[in-house]
């Protein structure tokens, strides 16, 4: 079995290569093969053939590609450039999954209908949650994010896909990075956004407990390369993630290196999070009362060695490469599973003929070119087109008879 990971933009947090690297490593293990056979109706038993067929090759294959990685410089597998194009395309073709991330404009430059697998993250979902999901849904492809908050407007529907990290790794790293007592404890913040980050509460609630003698250390991680991220928060006591959101990949990482997190979310999201796990991960705070938790963190040794392992045990289990890449497959069956049982659903395939000069889309996406037939068994394509067929003085489109 081989997916695609597509970024129009950069690789978001360096996701995707860890996925990549995680299937290069796990690929051939059972508990990942078999998660290609979960789903209750296999009309056409692709995904059974599918499941046979990648442990008759042993395999599950992943490739990336995305955009610039800016001045994070996260591993990448492929860079999307002007020069690539042709590579790019023959991976799309050839890829049994396309793994769309952050966005579906990718697929906008290609005419393809494939399996697909939207993947959303952050500000971007946030921010145009109603117009991403609809087309999604009208384009039946299957839907995860990257955190539980995002779940939120349809949890039934978006999946939560964990990152993918070498825990044991981390902590090696972690161990060896570790700065030595000083007696001083030191706090490590990595914004990429001030304000979503509650930044300036952050230091706030530090200057004013400097004040009142405690031995603090406030270290802003700031447009440096994400190598640099990773040494600086090694050397942490306590990682300060956010108020908002519950937890990101800068809470994964310094728990994988056995430091405590101080996170906020809100109360769906709480609750949600208790009922997954039994228990929150991150030591947990509000806007209102940041100074308060920190001052209890940085002085009670007990609480962050709770915390660390709490944080531990929960990477561990949900965010290690294994189980993550096993969840991966499992979505990866659902896309076909789904692809498949749309696709037949139709008795046959019909050619449809564009006479006009313009190219007809669907969804944004180019589906029939200027004067080229084209044939389908998507019913929901057949549908459409033959709406427009209907229209044809405007649209020029026809139904060709079989």
């Amino acid at each position: 079995m081989e997916a695609l990971i597509v970024s129009y933009a950069q690789d978001t947090n360096g996701g995707n290569e860890r996925f990549v690297r995680a299937a290069e490593k796990h690929g051939r293990d059972k508990r990942v093969l078999s998660a290609l056979a979960i789903g209750n109706d296999d009309p056409a038993g692709v995904v059974g053939r599918y499941r046979m067929a990648a442990e008759k090759l042993g395999i599950v294959k992943i490739r990336s590609v995305a955009r610039t990685v800016h001045y994070f410089d996260w591993p990448t597998d492929i860079e999307w450039t002007h020069n690539n194009e042709k590579l790019i395309r023959d991976l799309m073709m050839s890829a049994d999954v396309i793994h769309l991330n952050n966005s579906y404009r990718a697929v906008q430059r290609y005419h393809l209908r494939k399996p697909m697998l939207l993947h959303h993250h952050g500000s971007m979902f946030r921010n145009n949650t109603a117009h991403m999901m609809e087309m999604a849904r009208r384009s039946r492809w299957v839907q995860a994010v990257s955190t539980i908050d995002l779940t939120r407007p349809d949890p039934e529907v978006l999946h939560w896909l964990p990152t993918a990290y070498d825990i044991d790794g981390l902590r090696a790293f972690g161990r060896k990075n570790r700065r030595e007592p000083d007696g001083r404890i030191r706090i490590v913040h990595c914004p990429t956004n001030r304000q979503l980050k509650a930044t300036d509460l952050l230091i706030a609630a530090v200057d004013e407990l400097r004040a009142e003698g405690l031995p603090l250390d406030l270290v802003l991680v700031e447009k440096q390369t994400w190598a640099h991220t990773m040494e600086e928060k090694a050397k942490a006591d306590i990682l300060f993630d956010q108020t908002m959101f519950g937890y990101g990949c800068n809470a994964v990482e310094a728990w994988g290196m056995e430091i405590p997190v101080i996170a906020g979310a809100d109360d769906w999201t709480l609750a949600e999070m208790e009922r997954r796990w039994g228990l929150l991960p991150f030591y947990r705070t509000t806007d209102a009362d940041i100074k308060y938790r920190i001052r209890v963190l940085a002085t009670e040794d007990d609480l962050r060695a709770e915390f660390a392992e709490r944080g531990f045990a929960h990477v561990k289990r949900w965010h290690d490469e294994r189980p993550a890449l096993e969840k991966l497959a499992e979505l990866y069956a659902l896309t076909m599973q789904t692809y498949n049982h749309r696709h037949t659903s139709a008795a046959e395939a019909v050619t449809f003929r564009n006479a006009s000069r313009r190219t007809i889309r669907l969804d944004g996406m180019p589906v029939l070119a200027p004067d080229s037939e084209m044939a389908t068994d998507d019913p929901a394509v057949i549908h459409r087109l033959r709406y427009f067929a209907k229209q044809r003085p405007r649209y020029g489109i026809e139904e060709v008879a079989g």
